[in-house]
């Protein structure tokens, strides 16, 4: 930003000639003065005549002055500045009181320097347009999205495009014998960036006071696990009958989509255990055993991490049963056989279900299938 400079100008008397203090003899003509100026090295000139520069003391001959000496200051890349002195007060040796005078710079500069409070109104005016008017695009790309993504809505089922909580939902993702998995963005600003897993448990199973209390259990239990191999909960709740849990959105597929009844490179094992090792030995360490080890709960990020999700069926081993003696929850084909029958909820079983996901993985097949659980 260009700066203003200004040239203060103040003549002082600073001596006169001896003589002049000398009775009877003729006054003398000749003052001494100094300018004093801003930059310090300005000329003065009078009738295009160089008397000296600023800072310096200048012998001035007032006998052919006239009433009103006018003192020409300048400067290389400044507009010369007239200074208009009385000669009674040079000549009575009293400093006159020019104030301030403003000496410009010449070009562009001096423009810009003298338009300045202009310009830079103008400049703030055109900076409140600009935000003003970014504002406004803004606000027609929030709703020209926000179409968008209501365009994209799978109104087939009765809850895509209703709220729960804090989300819209907008399609379905799947859906399993408990509940309906949706995709859903934040109903503030449907950022799809933003965007989430909904699960909604089914009514008629929101009814049963056994599956409500594992459901719950679900939210308690996946809330306290904090871990980069196990799937983030977001929130949960009830709203108009339904119950919902909020969980980060996994959308590279799961472990099941990567089987093909061939082995997998041994690369990938490796990489894959690691991660379900990582996860289900934290969860082991927070008291928490999954239940339900098996390939379609092992979600995979856009960026190749797996996660371990579904804590549907977890339960803590300090916490109290859920469900009766003898009762068997999980998939048969990676359940431990005192898990089939009925035994209290051990970290074993979840290690039974890695070694059957390990078999699974190298070999490409289950190590015992058959049609009959």
């Amino acid at each position: 930003m260009l700066k203003s400079l200004c040239l203060t100008l103040s003549l002082a008397l600073c001596a006169s000639l001896p003589a002049l203090s000398q009775p009877g003899k003729a006054r003398s003509t000749m003052v001494l003065v100094r300018f004093h100026t801003d930059p310090p090295d300005a000329e003065l000139s009078y009738n295009g005549n160089f008397l000296g520069t600023a800072e310096k003391e200048i012998t001035l001959d007032t006998k052919p002055l006239g009433s009103t000496v006018e003192f020409t200051v300048s400067k290389a890349g400044y507009q010369p500045e007239l200074l208009m002195i009385r000669l009674e007060q040079l000549k009575a040796g009293r400093a006159p009181v020019s104030g301030i005078l403003k000496l410009r710079r010449s070009g562009w500069r001096g423009f810009l320097e003298a338009k300045a409070p202009v310009l830079g109104g103008f400049v703030l005016g055109l900076g409140v347009l600009g935000a003003f008017s970014l504002r406004q695009r803004k606000q027609s790309r929030e709703l020209e999205r926000r179409e968008q993504m209501l365009a994209q809505i799978d109104r087939s089922d009765s809850l895509t495009a209703q709220t729960l909580g804090d989300f819209r939902l907008m399609n379905i993702l799947g859906k399993g014998g408990m509940a309906t998995v949706y995709k859903a963005v934040p109903a503030a600003t449907m950022n799809p960036r933003e965007a989430v897993a909904v699960k909604v448990l089914r009514k008629e199973i929101a009814e049963s006071t056994e599956f409500m209390a594992r459901f719950r259990q679900e939210a308690q239990v996946t809330n306290r696990l904090n871990h980069p191999h196990i799937v983030r909960l977001i929130d949960w709740g009830t709203e108009r009958d339904y119950v919902y849990l909020v969980v980060e959105l996994i959308e590279g597929g799961d472990l099941r989509s990567r089987l093909t009844g061939q082995p997998l490179p041994a690369s990938e094992v490796w990489s894959a255990l690691n991660a379900i090792c990582a996860g289900v030995s934290y969860a082991h360490s927070q008291g928490v055993v999954h239940r339900d080890l098996k390939p379609e709960n092992f979600l995979i990020t856009q960026n190749g991490i797996l996660k371990v999700a579904d804590f549907g069926l977890a339960r803590s081993e300090d916490q109290e049963r859920l469900t009766a003696t003898g009762t068997t929850l999980g998939t048969p084909a990676y359940m431990a056989p005192e898990q089939i029958q009925g035994s209290a909820p051990h970290p074993s079983m979840d290690q039974y279900a890695i070694g059957v996901i390990a078999y699974e993985l190298v070999t490409g097949r289950l190590p015992f299938n058959a049609a009959d659980p």
